[in-house]
């Protein structure tokens, strides 16, 4: 467990906080199972381990990083004018190849890739 910790805080120092749901079951799996990690930005991997030691031969050196969007509207009554309610969620995905000494440069790298992406409006 002292190589997750480390690893936690090494994750923390670069922004990225583990779900406080998935550490929890991961404790009661013994070290084994998935935790995912997400940035103040909302950039979010999921991360597979075995006896607490990240796993990265389970993804096939594969980690998929992904930012969610939600576009939502209120119900607007006006006059002959209604708006409906809508909500529309989406994502960005970014799948990168990572291997052990790339670990946390990667990590960095799809944050620094997912954080920018922003939503506008068309005409």
């Amino acid at each position: 467990m002292d190589k997750f910790t480390q690893l936690l805080d090494k994750l923390s120092e670069i922004g990225y906080e583990a779900d406080s749901m998935d550490y929890m079951e991961l404790e009661y799996s013994d070290g084994n199972g998935f935790v995912t990690f997400i940035t103040k930005d909302c950039v979010q991997v999921r991360l597979p381990f075995t006896n607490w030691e990240l796993d990265l031969n389970y993804a096939g050196h594969y980690l998929t990083f992904e930012r969610k969007f939600q576009i939502k509207s209120p119900a607007i009554g006006m006059g002959h004018l209604d708006i409906c309610h809508t909500s529309q969620e989406f994502g960005v995905k970014l799948k990168l190849i990572v291997l052990p000494d790339q670990f946390i440069d990667r990590m960095k790298q799809a944050s620094d890739c997912l954080a920018p992406i922003t939503i506008e409006s068309i005409i």
